[in-house]
């Protein structure tokens, strides 16, 4: 019975390695900030000057989310082995590593500091293909009737792509001054058609 149970062991311990062995990234998940050398008293060392003023305006505070990784933490993983870092995210407190090394992810699964660790799917880029989406959709939808003059008060001439501001009543805030000067916008999709034109900006 015991080298039945001894045969299971080996079998799951045998089966789990050679299911890590087909990785080489790694998310290294942190316990905490440890002994950072960065302050919340002092969040122009790693926020920016934008980024201060906005949590001012809105009663943002700032806390230990917003510190950098300890770089004492960054270096010992860095230093466990054959490990190259690839990303750090301070808000996750995780290390994004790449590594084949067996022996430096044990040492680093080590570390006091370290909550966990996993690893990360292979991203496979054999099907990419450029996007557009305008080419590529395939519609049976003909085009709505040119709404542009339809509310003469609007601020904006949305044209046909008036019904999808409206659903949000996004014209509302536009004709109330709310039209995104002075903001940072980010575009976060496989990809927007001529999105750089003037008459989508």
């Amino acid at each position: 019975m015991k080298k039945i149970i001894l045969f299971i062991f080996i079998g799951l311990f045998v089966a789990n390695a050679d299911g890590y062995a087909q990785f080489s990234k790694y998310i290294i998940r942190l316990k905490d900030k440890g002994t950072n050398p960065f302050a919340i008293s002092n969040p122009i060392q790693y926020l920016t000057q934008r980024s201060i003023d906005r949590r001012t305006r809105y009663s943002i505070a700032i806390d230990s989310t917003d510190l950098p990784i300890t770089p004492r933490y960054i270096d010992s993983i860095r230093m466990a082995g054959a490990v190259t870092i690839l990303n750090t995210s301070k808000w996750l407190n995780q290390v994004l590593i790449q590594t084949t090394d067996a022996a430096a992810l044990t040492k680093i699964n080590g570390f006091p500091f370290v909550l966990s660790s996993g690893p990360m799917a292979p991203f496979n880029r054999a099907g990419d293909k450029p996007v557009h989406k305008k080419l590529d959709a395939v519609t049976t939808e003909t085009p709505g009737p040119n709404t542009s003059n339809t509310i003469a008060a609007d601020y904006y001439s949305y044209g046909q792509s008036y019904g999808q501001v409206h659903l949000h009543n996004g014209e509302f805030l536009h004709n109330r001054g709310f039209r995104g000067q002075g903001m940072h916008m980010a575009v976060l999709d496989a990809g927007f058609f001529n999105y750089l034109t003037p008459a989508y900006i």
